[in-house]
């Protein structure tokens, strides 16, 4: 699994669980340089980073499996599922 969270720049290995999304292979790059372009909810300090090969034992993999990024017609769109 491809996600994409945010993280404290410079310290890529500190992420927010919270903050984790699925993203496809493909879109990954595409999607998290146009995040960073646009500031999508950063604090100052803060980057979006791909993170490859994240598993069910990874501290945001709950969050990542209920969110996601996704590339439609050019544009990104986010989608949240709902869990229980």
């Amino acid at each position: 699994m491809v996600v994409l969270a945010k993280a404290v720049l410079g310290q890529e290995f500190f992420y927010s669980a919270s903050s984790c999304h699925e993203v496809s292979k493909s879109s990954a790059d595409f999607i998290c340089n146009a995040l960073n372009k646009a500031r999508y909810n950063l604090k100052e300090g803060e980057v979006w980073h791909r993170f490859d090969d994240f598993t069910q034992y990874s501290n945001g993999w709950a969050f990542a499996i209920g969110q996601k990024f996704f590339k439609y017609n050019g544009n990104i769109r986010e989608k949240r599922f709902l869990t229980r």
